[in-house]
């Protein structure tokens, strides 16, 4: 089966469905990719240029989403560690790392512990501690 690449200009690929083997032509010469899958997790460049764009921003606004809900939950995981933040509230801290990750700056919910420092460090926040 011959597929093309989405793009103008693309070099036509030809897959052989039953043993994932791609080949490709450039005038004489023919490569071949064995074991070749549709979707190769390690090249995110290429999985990235392949979405449309309602999939490119769908799968952008899950990974950021994701990313605020694993620190949301390194902040809530300990008590105090966001100040004025409501006891137990996840979405206090769901909003203090967007916050954080934005870098907008602190209102009044600031890291209080070194626990919430450290955690905004590795968020990759800039702004200055509190």
């Amino acid at each position: 089966m011959k597929t093309r690449p989405k793009g103008a200009g693309s070099i036509p690929v030809e897959r052989e469905p039953a043993g994932g083997v791609a080949r490709l032509r450039l005038g004489s010469y023919e490569f071949k990719k064995k074991g070749v899958s549709r979707f190769d997790l390690r090249d995110p460049y290429h999985l990235a240029v392949a979405l449309t764009w309602p999939q490119f921003l769908a799968a952008l606004l899950a990974l950021y989403l994701s990313v605020n809900v694993v620190f949301a939950t390194l902040f809530w995981l300990v008590p105090g560690s966001v100040a004025n933040a409501r006891p137990d509230s996840f979405s206090d801290a769901f909003f203090f790392s967007i916050e954080t990750l934005a870098t907008v700056g602190y209102g009044k919910m600031y890291p209080a512990t070194i626990w919430s420092h450290r955690s905004r460090s590795c968020a990759g926040s800039h702004s200055p501690p509190s």
